[in-house]
């Protein structure tokens, strides 16, 4: 009997201590599905176009009376150009857009080279600005704009918007004196395998007066990468480049999480660093935190886009602890009032399905802030903290003190059944 009562004490405190570990193991993640396909690389000196009508002209009507007249430092191809369709114009794809490719030329002192600025002209003598090909990604076009008239009024790179996603991480920058606006800032990162030049994905008013430019970029092609900021005047010149303003090792090289700060290009031209916004209370309207929460996802341990960095995020954007401990809201406004477009399940995280105004503000804030704290709560067992542990590794030390636990049950038992022999 003594025997089956020391049984049944065992398996209870086994028990107990295997539904402990489902309270302090972090929640489950499903695996995403769907995730968003890769975008088709362009080849050198390729442009990615789209033609924007202000009238009823069509793109039939329009492309014959383009030309392309383009140079570099080595020559140029006579003004005001040639035809467009001589630039290897493709057919108009499925997304509405064209290609066309800037020539290389042969020069006996100067080699092979490409002709990477351009003016885009149309009848008239309408044209766009001078721009430049700045080796962009397929995820940028220029877009070339039709007046009524079917003149040409204007062209320029753009980034095209793309589905954020629990692959995609959101960086801002504060692009200060240095990187006036009437330029373009593009956002270098490089590693084995990856070489990406990107422009922002978007602009927010984030104080006021303030304007900063957002990036989202793969995560995985930009942790462990080399990054610099590189700003192109309008006409797509190269002028300035920023680099991590760190001392040593590797400087420049993005660790994750380092987006929940603000990266700051320092106005000598040349550097840029990461920080928080100014110690000032309501130094940020709340209606403009929207995009900066949405680059979050409640239920993701993680430290670019999850809950894992929250507490960085909440100094950076949100709340600042003064001198004597004392929190403070940056925020102006009520975060209730802040309407956001959330996602409904986690598996729509990989597809960046999302559902317009499901959540407001504060509900985000606490939603995220009570994760963070589950995660980086102290258990009240031996003081162990589990928040940053792997759910194996959980697993394994709640396992060895349930078999201490066992282990004294079965010490302290048989002592008392020896001492009463005696």
């Amino acid at each position: 009997m003594k025997i089956k009562k020391m049984f049944f004490g065992l398996t209870i405190a086994t028990v107990s201590v295997g539904a402990l570990v489902g309270v302090l193991a972090p929640h489950a993640i499903e695996t995403p599905v769907g995730a968003a396909d890769a975008v088709e690389p362009l080849a050198e000196g390729e442009i990615l176009l789209r033609i924007v009508h202000e009238g009823e002209t069509t793109d039939e009507q329009i492309i014959p009376t383009l030309k392309v007249y383009n140079w570099n430092d080595g020559g140029n191809n006579g003004w005001p150009g040639k035809p467009i369709e001589e630039f290897g114009l493709s057919e108009k794809r499925a997304d509405g857009r064209y290609t066309f490719t800037l020539p290389k030329v042969e020069e006996p002192d100067i080699g092979t080279f490409l002709r990477d600025k351009f003016i885009i002209t149309g009848d008239n003598d309408s044209q766009t600005g001078d721009s430049a090909w700045m080796g962009l990604d397929a995820t940028h076009e220029y877009t070339l704009t039709i007046n009524a008239q079917g003149g040409v009024v204007g062209g320029g790179w753009n980034k095209i918007a793309q589905t954020y996603t629990s692959d995609t991480l959101r960086l801002w920058v504060d692009r200060g004196l240095a990187a006036h606006e009437q330029g373009y800032l593009m956002l270098h990162y490089w590693k084995e395998g990856v070489d990406v030049k990107t422009l922002p994905s978007g602009y927010s008013e984030i104080t006021t007066g303030k304007w900063m430019a957002y990036y989202d970029v793969a995560k995985a092609d930009l942790r462990d990468a080399h990054m610099q900021f590189i700003r192109h005047e309008s006409t797509g010149v190269h002028a300035q480049t920023f680099d991590d303003s760190r001392e040593g090792g590797e400087s420049n090289v993005y660790t994750a999480g380092d987006n929940a700060e603000i990266f700051y290009l320092w106005d000598n031209g040349e550097q840029f660093g990461r920080g928080s916004l100014a110690d000032q209370e309501k130094i940020v309207p709340v209606a403009n935190l929207k995009l900066v929460l949405e680059g979050y996802f409640t239920c993701l341990d993680d430290a670019d886009n999850g809950y894992a960095n929250w507490d960085r995020v909440k100094q950076t954007w949100i709340t600042y602890t003064d001198a004597e401990g004392v929190a403070h809201w940056r925020t102006d406004g009520v975060l209730t009032d802040l309407m956001l477009d959330d996602f409904a399940t986690e598996a729509d995280y990989a597809t960046g399905n999302r559902t317009t105004g499901s959540i407001d503000g504060l509900s985000k804030y606490q939603k995220l802030e009570a994760e963070w704290k589950a995660a980086n709560a102290q258990s009240p067992l031996f003081g162990v903290s589990f928040g940053n542990m792997d759910n194996g590794v959980i697993i394994a030390v709640v396992t060895l003190l349930s078999v201490v636990s066992v282990s004294a049950i079965v010490f302290i038992s048989m002592k008392r059944r020896h001492s009463k022999k005696n």
